[in-house]
């Protein structure tokens, strides 16, 4: 890794850890680490990958929403960031790529992913994934524990599907998750008709 891409994720890592970000105590081991590792293998199915964009991609893709959880989906909030990349000795041409995949990666409720760059449908993919691999979904239920269980496994559900039709577009990373969604869409209500057969 290159220095810039270590004081990245340094500054990355230091934010996650401040307690007003909501997510302060699991965010950087249960997502952006199992996102990190997800993005390396898939690198091994796809080695035209820019590499370097997707590192940083890795640990840039939730700025907004760790910097400013009420506007995660509000894209000036990454433009904010760039003085910081600047500082840790990025090229502009190196922001500009990585600001105009983290614009494609935040519209992928308006946009088709699988029509974005490699590096981005990468991403989404790994980001997407994450959430099926660890305790993602058991985190939800303890932060928001004052929620009706019914209320909180349809927002589980949501989330599934939003992961599923929207965001994981890589085939080997889909073909990996596939038993994981059938257990978790179990877990949130969604229930064999027979379970002995």
């Amino acid at each position: 890794m290159n220095p810039e891409l270590r004081l990245l994720k340094s500054e990355i890592i230091r934010l996650c850890s401040y307690p007003r970000f909501i997510h302060h105590q699991w965010f950087v081991k249960y997502h952006l680490e199992i996102v990190e590792r997800i993005v390396n293998e898939a690198c091994q199915f796809y080695p035209k990958a820019d590499q370097e964009l997707l590192q940083g991609l890795i640990w840039m893709h939730d700025y907004a929403k760790i910097v400013d959880f009420e506007k995660k989906d509000d894209f000036t909030v990454f433009e904010k960031a760039i003085p910081m990349l600047t500082s840790f000795g990025f090229t502009t041409d190196y922001i500009s790529r990585q600001m105009k995949a983290l614009s494609q990666i935040e519209n992928k409720l308006k946009e088709d992913i699988n029509k974005a760059p490699l590096e981005v449908k990468i991403l989404s993919s790994a980001d997407g994934a994450s959430h099926f691999f660890g305790p993602f979904f058991e985190i939800y239920f303890a932060e928001n524990s004052s929620l009706p269980i019914e209320e909180l496994m349809l927002s589980n559900l949501k989330k599934i599907d939003k992961d599923v039709t929207r965001k994981i577009v890589i085939p080997e990373i889909m073909k990996a998750v596939q038993t994981r969604i059938k257990f978790l869409k179990e877990q949130n209500g969604i229930l064999p008709k027979r379970y002995l057969s």
